[in-house]
């Protein structure tokens, strides 16, 4: 299933290197700002905006691009990512008692692209974390 989402995301997206037969994959790594419940679950979404308004309704009615296991209850990555506009969530029954936590990712300047955090935040029921990885402003540093 996460394969046959990520190949259809690359052909609608059509983002791809500069050899036509390597598209240009990152991967993601973040943290939870609390621990969670062990054998919780973070998922991932494409996102056609990073508006906190599609978020949550791209959470209740869509159904999510892969799912990762959060690691050591407060870590997670996720991998090959195309460039695009995601969202992360955790489901907020996976923190314990009446904490909430929210992903946090990590920016990165990398082969000329960025990922940026565009909010984390939530309700009573997600926390959430929306990110864009898009091409670098010119001149911006990049590491390798």
């Amino acid at each position: 299933m996460k394969t046959f989402f990520m190949i259809l995301f690359l052909i609608t997206n059509g983002c791809r290197s500069g050899n036509p037969n390597h598209p240009l994959l990152f991967n993601v790594t973040g943290f939870l700002t609390a621990e969670t419940e062990p054998n919780s679950t973070i998922y991932l979404f494409v996102v056609s905006d990073t508006s906190f308004d599609t978020a949550l309704d791209t959470v209740a009615t869509r159904p999510y691009m892969t799912q990762e296991s959060v690691i050591g209850q407060v870590n997670f990555r996720f991998t090959a990512l195309p460039p695009g506009d995601y969202l992360a969530m955790v489901p907020r029954n996976s923190f314990p008692g009446n904490i909430q936590g929210f992903p946090m990712a990590r920016e990165f300047n990398r082969s000329n692209y960025s990922l940026k955090v565009n909010f984390h935040g939530g309700n009573g029921e997600y926390s959430l974390l929306s990110f864009s990885i898009r091409p670098s402003l010119k001149g911006a540093k990049t590491e390798k």
